[in-house]
């Protein structure tokens, strides 16, 4: 992992969290899986809910529209 992943501030639920953009740790952590595949997997993995551990592309388009 060669360079820093920028952290941003992002609101879940009406909370404001630390966030990062799951594309630039894919390409950081140098996968070897398509993006779309893993994070898949990693979404199911950690039992994660979208809107309350995660926002999907159309949420963030919302949010920096």
């Amino acid at each position: 992992m060669s360079s820093q992943i920028p952290i941003t501030q992002q609101a879940i639920g009406g909370e404001a969290i630390n966030a990062v953009d799951a594309r630039l740790l894919h390409e950081a952590l140098e996968i070897g899986k398509d993006f779309s595949t893993w994070i898949k997997a990693q979404i199911e993995r950690a039992r994660l809910v979208e809107h309350r551990d995660f926002l999907g592309l159309t949420k963030l388009a919302q949010v920096f529209a």
